[in-house]
């Protein structure tokens, strides 16, 4: 494999990785802003921000071909059922990491305030479309046909980029991703490298932290 192909993985998979934190960041900056405002930001940033990241790096990207159909569509009622289950061992790693501290747990909160619920929605649906292809189309893929990495190697690698993605929100909610992130990539890898399969669990996932979570007595 010629250097050039090797330099240019590389720099997709580092320039790839972080799209959200700079509008997280950039948010926080705005110390004169209201919570409105910054969470609009968020809200409306995030998406656009992180489609144009993917948008470049799936252009660039010397990617092989591939799929994104199942070529078994039971494996799109399993990323359903994967997805929906996903809230559930995030909350119960949080829980774990309660118990060990030794801190009671009164409710639920996976997300802070969000200007609109529909905007919500729409917009993490959208990120997530973007992280999928990001971390396990792309980082999966040039980690192992580029690089020549072993599969369990890369969906470890992109499952911690992917929870550090999330560093914005705490060293718990790293955790709990790079575990949700690692269940992704191996269900990317073992449904052929269909980018539906993980992408339909991840928005399922995203629906259910913002519109059932909260009902449970926690704040979305």
């Amino acid at each position: 494999m010629s250097t050039l192909t090797l330099s240019l993985s590389a720099l997709v998979l580092i320039c790839a990785a972080f799209p959200t934190q700079l509008i997280r960041v950039a948010s926080m900056a705005l110390a004169g802003a209201g919570a409105t405002q910054r969470a609009r930001m968020e809200q409306w940033g995030m998406p656009v921000l992180a489609g144009a990241m993917a948008a470049l790096a799936w252009a660039v990207a010397p990617l092989p071909a591939a799929n994104p159909m199942p070529q078994w569509s039971l494996w799109l009622a399993i990323a359903v059922v994967l997805g929906l289950a996903a809230p559930l061992w995030e909350i119960a790693l949080g829980y774990g990491n309660a118990l060990i501290r030794r801190q009671r747990v009164n409710r639920v909160a996976l997300h802070g305030y969000a200007p609109s619920r529909f905007g919500a929605v729409a917009s993490v649906c959208v990120v997530a479309a973007c992280e999928e292809l990001i971390f396990r189309r792309i980082g999966i893929d040039l980690l192992v046909s580029n690089l020549a990495w072993p599969v369990w190697a890369a969906i470890a690698i992109t499952s911690v980029f992917y929870g550090l993605n999330h560093l914005y929100f705490g060293w718990l909610t790293v955790s709990q991703k790079i575990l949700t992130g690692a269940v992704y990539g191996a269900l990317y890898v073992i449904s052929g490298h269909a980018l539906l399969v993980p992408l339909v669990a991840h928005v399922v996932h995203n629906i259910v932290v913002l519109t059932i979570v909260p009902r449970w007595g926690g704040r979305a």
